[in-house]
């Protein structure tokens, strides 16, 4: 029997290629299925977060508020883990809007109470007033995914989080002094699904911010080394 010819160079570019579109198709249909799923888990998650903050505002008995508080705050929690997933698999041109910087800074903080309260963190917050264009809840996902990441560097330590209007834009930063990240980790830092703490995250977080952050016309940076914390930084055009 004879043998059979090598492939030719054009022959193995095909294939390639070939391989890649149908790991795109696959990728898009996954992508498609799961903005689908996410989309109807937020309709009655909505409706939950929505009457445990009523319920929570009007109980009287403290252990009873706690309760609902924690019902509250793990719907939030999945919310925004629906939103990192929707804005990863189903990325969209952001419509124009001015918003106030520290507007959306505080809201985001409101969003990461949990995982505050949880690390036992010292937030600082110094925020000046600076206007911004984009998507209100974009960009408050941005704060919540860098707060978030600056919770789960320790325990007990302290986070600070500042904005202003400088010379190239609005600076926002989230400074912790948590254990701080090693150059191969800071390297994967951006990186879709890559986390040091699989139980806990999805891997997304800094991913999405970063991704939201470029789609506005800005950019965000990490600074980190073991032991002296993690700096985030991001630049967003003023209005």
């Amino acid at each position: 029997m004879p043998d059979r010819p090598e492939p030719s160079e054009l022959e193995r570019r095909l294939a390639e290629a070939e391989a890649r579109a149908e790991h795109a198709e696959r990728l898009a249909t996954v992508g498609r299925l799961l903005a689908g799923v996410v989309h109807e888990i937020n309709n009655p998650l909505t409706a939950v977060t929505m009457y445990a903050d009523a319920l929570a505002a009007g109980l009287a008995d403290a252990a009873a508020r706690e309760k609902a508080e924690a019902i509250l705050e793990a719907g939030q929690r999945i919310q925004r883990l629906s939103r990192e997933l929707v804005s990863y698999v189903r990325p969209r041109r952001e419509p124009d809007g001015t918003h106030e910087l520290s507007t959306l800074v505080d809201e985001g903080l409101r969003l990461c109470r949990s995982e505050l309260k949880g690390s036992s963190a010292r937030l600082e917050r110094d925020v000046a007033p600076a206007a911004v264009r984009g998507k209100r809840e974009s960009l408050v996902q941005v704060v919540v995914a860098l707060v978030a990441n600056a919770t789960a560097a320790g325990e007990g330590h302290r986070i600070r989080v500042t904005a202003a209007a400088g010379a190239d834009g609005a600076v926002l930063t989230v400074a912790d002094e948590g254990s701080g990240m090693g150059s191969e980790v800071l390297d994967r830092a951006f990186e879709p699904f890559f986390t040091t703490r699989p139980a806990e995250r999805l891997g997304l977080g800094l991913c999405t911010a970063r991704a939201i952050v470029e789609r506005h016309g800005g950019r965000v940076t990490l600074a980190s080394a073991p032991g002296n914390g993690t700096t985030a930084t991001v630049v967003l055009p003023l209005a």
